[in-house]
C-alpha cells in the first residue's frame, strides 16, 4: 500500500502543496475525488472517460520570483498561472492547475 490512510496522503502532498491549498482545494468539502472511509482508509474517484494523459499541449513561461514567492504561467487556450510559497522552508504550490 502506498497510503494507508488519508494522515499518510496528506502528508505526502504536503511536501509539494502548501496546508492552505490542501485545504481549501484537494480536500475541500465539496471536493469528492479523495475522501476518508471508515477506518481512515482513502478513497479514490478518478478515472474520467474521454482525458487525454499524453495531453501536451501548452507552453510554460519563465518563472517570476516576487516580495512573496514565485510564479509560473503555463499557457494553453488560457493562462494558467501557478503560484508557489515558502512553507517550512521549502516552495510549495499555492495554487495548481490541471489542464485536461
Amino acid at each position: 500500500e502506498r497510503f494507508p490512510d488519508m494522515e499518510a496522503f496528506r502528508t505526502y502532498l504536503g511536501q509539494y502543496f502548501t496546508t492552505n491549498f490542501m485545504d481549501t482545494d484537494i480536500f475541500a468539502e465539496n471536493n469528492i475525488r479523495f475522501t476518508e472511509g471508515k477506518g481512515g482508509g482513502l478513497y479514490v474517484l478518478d478515472g474520467a472517460r474521454g482525458t487525454n494523459i499524453f495531453y501536451a499541449g501548452y507552453v510554460m513561461g519563465e518563472p517570476v520570483k516576487t516580495e512573496t514567492g514565485m510564479s509560473v504561467t503555463a499557457t494553453e487556450t488560457t493562462d494558467y498561472t501557478f503560484n508557489l510559497v515558502q512553507e517550512d522552508g521549502q516552495w510549495k504550490f499555492d495554487t495548481f492547475h490541471l489542464f485536461y
